[in-house]
């Protein structure tokens, strides 16, 4: 039963003498050194000083050794096949000692690890690839725990961060949320992000340095998760943006400055036309500001409503090309004097369209007499045809002009105006426009005069502004 165990056992096993001569082997241990049969592999080592073993002190050690102990485990060296290929291989041998029937002898077992061995080495060098192009790349790495706790660094992130050597950073900025990040929302919401996509790139952050400067970086990061999919790492680099960041805010504020010295041109060139028609003036500032009030109601942005309040400031710049006498004129325009009146949003059109504006101001201007049905001028557009700002312009300009005193007519009063506007809204005015007027204008009556409707949406506008959450820099 023993001698078939042995036999067929899945391992090479052996026994020898205490001389170091085999006795006997198996099948498998005559494979591993590619031996066709158990005899042949047993010729083969009695007949070979060294056995199998390719250093040639292995054997000799071994047997010192198994004076001194009778078992050693796990012995690992390197050994040579019948074809001279080299193995690695894992032995454990043991020492059995004799009785008065039996003589003393070694019992060996022999597997082939040269498998592993080479997944470990290929590891290894991989890892040692790894190692060296993280502490060689132009980029910052990290390692840091779940809980914050920077385990790992390179180089160029140590010196990105003002310090010497990697250890000195992880010894005085070892959590990278509060030492690092210049504020801990960012690194908590970049957190999230790795918790939920387990990746994430270009997730751009202020950091501080050793000195307290600040520095700009792009951070691309990932979770490393357990076997349970818990989040047990996180590691990614860091890339110094700052001189873009620089770069970016260089150009914000040149465009902020010319969309300043543009705003300052608009507001110029509207006074000219108040300069033409004395009384019409205030008309453009206050249907810019009513037409701002309506476009914050109706949830437009902050940028967007710049614009309409822009195209409103410069919505009758083409009355500069009608003759004064025409506008300050008591009683009604003729045909003639009517035509010519009616051209002042294509003459408009004509002044501003080649201006840069960052909005599409000269075609608002030019559609802020259409209406819905296709009544208004200069071109009878329909209903989509007409722009959204254009249709805020329309409902703001009729309610400021029909509240307001003109050459030809007494004020109409306001509640007239919004009555006009309310009773057309649909058909001629956007039903939007016209309920987000009423909603600024509710408790007015004909006794509210302009000016204190514009307080109110001062007051409204204040208001806004001052809940507002302030700005983090990390975001900007």
């Amino acid at each position: 039963m023993y001698e078939k165990l042995f036999q067929h056992a899945p391992i090479g096993m052996y026994q020898k003498a205490l001389n170091g001569q085999f006795i006997s082997a198996n099948a498998a241990m005559a494979s591993i050194f590619g031996y066709s049969s158990a005899d042949e592999f047993l010729e083969a080592m009695n007949n070979s000083p060294d056995q199998y073993y390719l250093d040639e002190d292995d054997l000799n050690d071994i047997m010192t050794r198994l004076e001194e102990t009778s078992l050693i485990e796990n012995n690992e060296t390197q050994a040579l096949c019948s074809d001279n290929n080299i193995i690695w291989i894992q032995e454990t041998i043991q020492r059995i000692d004799g009785d008065d029937i039996n003589d003393p002898f070694i019992i060996g077992f022999v597997e082939d690890t040269s498998l592993t061995k080479s997944t470990e080495w290929a590891l290894t060098e991989a890892q040692e690839k790894y190692r060296d192009i993280v502490d060689n790349s132009v980029e910052g790495f990290f390692q840091a725990t779940a809980n914050h706790q920077v385990i790992m660094t390179n180089i160029s992130m140590a010196k990105m961060l003002g310090y010497n050597r990697p250890e000195e950073l992880i010894t005085h900025s070892n959590n990278i949320l509060t030492d690092i990040f210049c504020y801990p929302s960012d690194k908590l919401r970049l957190d999230t992000i790795l918790d939920n996509n387990t990746i994430a790139t270009n997730f751009e952050v202020q950091v501080r340095r050793r000195d307290d400067s600040i520095l700009w970086v792009s951070v691309n990061a990932r979770a490393i998760r357990d076997a349970s999919g818990k989040v047990i790492l996180h590691e990614g680099s860091m890339f110094d943006i700052t001189d873009k960041k620089q770069s970016e805010n260089k150009v914000h504020q040149s465009l902020e400055n010319f969309r300043t010295l543009l705003l300052d041109t608009a507001k110029s060139l509207a006074k000219t036309v108040e300069i033409r028609d004395m009384y019409t003036s205030g008309h453009q500032e206050n249907v810019a500001e009513l037409a701002g009030a309506i476009a914050s109601t109706m949830g437009y942005d902050d940028d967007a409503i710049e614009g309409i309040r822009l195209a409103a400031l410069l919505h009758d710049i083409g009355k500069t090309s009608i003759p004064a006498e025409f506008l300050c004129k008591q009683g009604t325009l003729d045909q003639f004097e009517m035509g010519l009146v009616r051209e002042h949003p294509v003459t408009g059109y004509e002044i501003l369209r080649n201006i840069p504006f960052p909005w599409p101001i000269a075609t608002m201007v030019l559609q802020h007499h259409e209406r819905l049905d296709g009544s208004g001028y200069p071109n009878g557009l329909h209903d989509e045809e007409i722009l959204p700002e254009s249709r805020i312009l329309a409902v703001a300009d009729v309610i400021e002009a029909m509240s307001s005193h003109r050459p030809y007519r007494p004020s109409l009063g306001l509640i007239n105006a919004l009555h006009e506007v309310k009773s057309n809204a649909g058909r001629l005015y956007d039903t939007q426009a016209v309920e987000a007027a009423l909603q600024i204008l509710g408790g007015a009556d004909d006794s509210t005069n302009f000016q204190e409707i514009l307080k109110r949406i001062a007051s409204k506008n204040n208001e806004k502004n001052s809940t507002k959450p302030g700005p983090n820099p990390s975001t900007n």
